[in-house]
């Protein structure tokens, strides 16, 4: 199950859930920088039995969405949780380009197969772009 949260309406309930993902060395180290939240971020978050799987958030930057902070915890990769994360926003926001930047090949691969392009590089992250 995917559960959204709109940050500027549900903040309480939403760091409730995520506040122990902010403030996890361990994914700051994972991810490469700390976890972060921005005005008017819609986040998605994959729960499986009131369990965290994985999320992703996504900002809007006027001309284009981006999607940031696509986490999923070791014991649950492999089975579907990002690619479904991925599905669910590009299925609610396609009025406008979606863009990411990732340098995980397995997120990569996911990205390519959900027909997201590359657009360039920024240092060790490729640019992706879904029109």
């Amino acid at each position: 199950m995917i559960r959204i949260f709109k940050s500027e309406y549900q903040g309480a309930e939403f760091y409730a859930n995520m506040g122990k993902y902010f403030a996890s060395l361990d994914i700051a180290k994972e991810l490469d920088r700390q976890l972060y939240n921005k005005p008017n971020s819609v986040w998605y978050i994959s729960t499986y039995r009131n369990v965290i799987l994985g999320f992703a958030a996504l900002f809007d930057n006027r001309k284009y969405y981006f999607i940031d902070n696509l986490y999923v915890r070791p014991e649950h990769r492999n089975e579907g949780v990002a690619k479904e994360l991925i599905q669910e926003i590009v299925s609610d926001y396609s009025d406008k380009p979606i863009k990411c930047i990732a340098n995980n090949p397995y997120a990569l691969k996911i990205f390519h197969n959900l027909g997201f392009t590359e657009d360039g590089s920024n240092g060790k992250y490729k640019k992706l772009t879904k029109h």
